[in-house]
């Protein structure tokens, strides 16, 4: 009769769906507990991992069960829950891979009287080991500025909650490492400078909140290749294998950044066209740093991208993939702005469909982009940009341009800002088979200025420069909108 009780109160515990126990009236002072098993044999790697679940009920013969304590640490302490089942992450002795460890469980009376002989069950279980992975985009990057996102994803069979602690390496696993909480999943390091030097010393953020860790990590290799390791290290003291990410870290030159973010056919015509630019500017500005795939050879993170710009004062920035491109300056060069940066933005547009008020343009001069509606705007060759400061060069286009797009320049102050324009473009309209000059906006070329200090600290073009050195006479615009304007 009594093996028979037990097998019906073990199915009811193993088939109700009753989540807190309701209570049962009864006559005595004291609860008692009982688990759903009462002993488990296994061996080897049959061994649970340190992720167990129990059940377990009480009863008592006066008054009701308000809940239950649970403890995994041989009675030290205890966990109250008004539960029958729970699912628990045992701890293993450090160093051990298996251990036969307990669970006590007992039930509480309505009186606070708790069971004086608690339930337990012993656990047979082992140690898996875990396993950590650098992911996302930026590890597939060979090359970068020192300023690095770092992304990575653990896998542990015993459950998220048995990993103690990350470390974090670079280059000596023994000199360079630092420890890091387990619920730390992305970082970003950003080389440290003292005044103008670089101190060889990574500063450690806690991604996405950008809260600094206390501890640095030591020893960068600049202009030369760096080796990145990670691992997990598990509650019983088991660690993961070294997770290897090989970088060459690149040491920021003179404050000056190209970046062209070009795609297609005319990439590499901008991408030379502009280096020319640059070179022919003097020997100063020839230790520039270029970055000639934005999606290849920057981070991918915002914050990291800002604390990238932070190395430099100096910006020159084309492409074709404006909207993309402004959308990432927007949101990553405030800082850069803040410190006293300076940034020619060179955009061409590849194709008549676009947002003529796109968000993007906010933080520029252009107030929006001219609608000129089913009909698309041109420059013929030998049409001119002109500038209308008459000491500034004219532009002649050396071939056709497809889409020549004009825009409004803010015309009231932001309060930090002030705007104005700088040169015209002369435009033809084309469409429903005719043609005809374009007597509309025609603005091409305007500037921002900062109002605290007076100077320009952004200036936006929107006809490909590359193909507008008809007369040979590029270097001369160029140099008035970055030495004379910017004032590189």
């Amino acid at each position: 009769m009594r093996n028979s009780v037990f097998v019906l109160m073990f199915l009811l515990s193993l088939f109700s769906c009753k989540k807190e126990f309701e209570g049962e009236y009864n006559s005595g002072n004291y609860p008692e507990t009982f688990m759903v098993v009462d002993s488990i044999f296994r061996n080897g790697e049959i061994r649970y991992t340190t992720t167990v679940e129990a059940h377990w009920w009480g009863t008592i013969e006066s008054g009701y069960i308000k809940g239950f304590e649970v403890s995994t640490d041989n009675m030290a302490t205890w966990t109250f829950t008004a539960k029958q089942n729970g699912t628990f992450v045992l701890t293993l002795p450090i160093g051990s891979d298996t251990a036969n460890i307990p669970l006590f469980v007992r039930a509480v009376s309505d009186k606070g009287l708790t069971d004086p002989t608690p339930a337990s069950l012993i656990y047979p279980i082992r140690n898996s080991m875990p396993s950590i992975n650098f992911i996302g985009d930026d590890t597939n990057r060979t090359s970068s500025f020192p300023a690095l996102w770092l992304s990575w994803i653990i896998k542990d069979d015993d459950g998220p909650a048995d990993i103690d602690y990350i470390e974090l390496a670079l280059n000596d696993t023994v000199s360079n490492k630092i420890t890091l909480p387990s619920s730390v999943v992305n970082t970003t390091l950003v080389g440290e400078k003292n005044g103008l030097n670089f101190t060889g010393d990574f500063i450690v953020y806690n991604n996405p909140q950008k809260i600094l860790f206390g501890q640095k990590l030591s020893g960068i290799l600049y202009n030369d290749s760096n080796t990145i390791l990670i691992r997990a290290v598990d509650k019983s003291g088991g660690k993961s294998d070294w997770d290897v990410l090989r970088l060459y870290i690149r040491k920021p030159g003179n404050g000056l950044l190209f970046i062209s973010d070009y795609t297609g056919s005319s990439r590499t015509r901008a991408l030379n066209f502009y280096k020319s630019r640059i070179q022919n500017l003097g020997s100063a500005y020839s230790a520039y740093d270029i970055v000639q795939s934005s999606a290849r050879e920057l981070p991918t993170d915002n914050f990291a991208l800002t604390k990238t710009f932070e190395y430099f004062n100096r910006i020159v920035w084309i492409t074709n993939n404006y909207i993309q491109s402004l959308r990432t300056a927007q949101l990553t060069t405030s800082s850069f702005f803040t410190n006293g940066g300076k940034m020619f933005l060179a955009l061409e547009f590849i194709s008549s469909e676009r947002s003529n008020d796109d968000p993007a343009f906010s933080f520029t001069p252009i107030k929006e982009l001219v609608n000129s509606g089913d009909r698309l705007l041109k420059m013929k060759m030998g049409d001119k940009i002109i500038p209308y400061d008459l000491s500034w060069p004219s532009l002649k286009a050396s071939e056709p341009i497809d889409y020549a797009i004009p825009f409004f320049t803010h015309t009231t102050s932001s309060g930090l800002y002030a705007y104005d324009s700088l040169a015209t473009a002369q435009l033809t309209s084309t469409g429903l088979g005719n043609s005809f000059p374009w007597t509309g906006q025609s603005n091409v070329l305007s500037k921002r200025i900062n109002t605290q200090s007076g100077k320009t600290d952004m200036v936006v073009l929107t006809v490909p420069m590359y193909l507008m050195n008809g007369d040979n006479n590029a270097d001369d615009f160029f140099q008035k909108i970055v030495l004379n304007e910017l004032q590189f």
